[in-house]
């Protein structure tokens, strides 16, 4: 934020929801967990959350995945993992809705034994040029006409930034 700034418009979601079926807090422990950069592969200690029940799961020779349902709504967390421990960067660059869709339509309720690391991801985005290329062009431009929400004139949007953070625990 510069003092050129005008209107600084915000959006918050927050999502907090329990897991249809939960992890128990004091099955939590720490273990191992091979943290993958590249081709190096090392071994973290992290909180690993741990569930034996009945799940969707599905594997297709290349992953598994694994529905994690919330309580009381349609909303799921989509688990993927690679089988080859040095198989995200192949998984990462073929997963297209097309093949989520197809590996979700495979999902079928089995008794599985879960061991998911608690995490915490955050995320920046600037969306410009994602905007932009959607065909949302005036609004970034001279000709932008905000009067509905501004006195000034020539008032345009110079930034769009999307921030999200992703906190997975009992």
């Amino acid at each position: 934020i510069h003092r050129q700034t005008q209107t600084l418009i915000t959006n918050a979601l927050h999502l907090r929801a329990t897991w249809d079926s939960p992890f128990e807090k004091e099955a939590t422990e720490p273990r191992e967990y091979k943290h993958v950069q590249g081709d190096v592969v090392r071994p973290l200690t992290v909180s690993m959350m741990r569930l034996t029940s009945q799940l969707p799961y599905a594997e297709d020779g290349r992953v598994q995945a694994l529905s994690l349902p919330y309580a009381g709504s349609s909303l799921e967390m989509i688990v993927i993992l690679p089988q080859s421990l040095l198989g995200l960067t192949p998984v990462e660059a073929q997963l297209s809705r097309a093949y989520f869709d197809d590996l979700t339509s495979k999902l079928r309720l089995r008794r599985v034994d879960v061991h998911l690391p608690k995490f915490e991801v955050q995320s920046q985005l600037t969306l410009v040029n994602t905007l932009r290329q959607l065909g949302a062009t005036t609004a970034f431009s001279a000709t932008a006409d905000f009067s509905g929400m501004s006195d000034t004139d020539r008032i345009a949007i110079s930034q769009v930034i999307h921030q999200a953070t992703t906190q997975v625990n009992e």
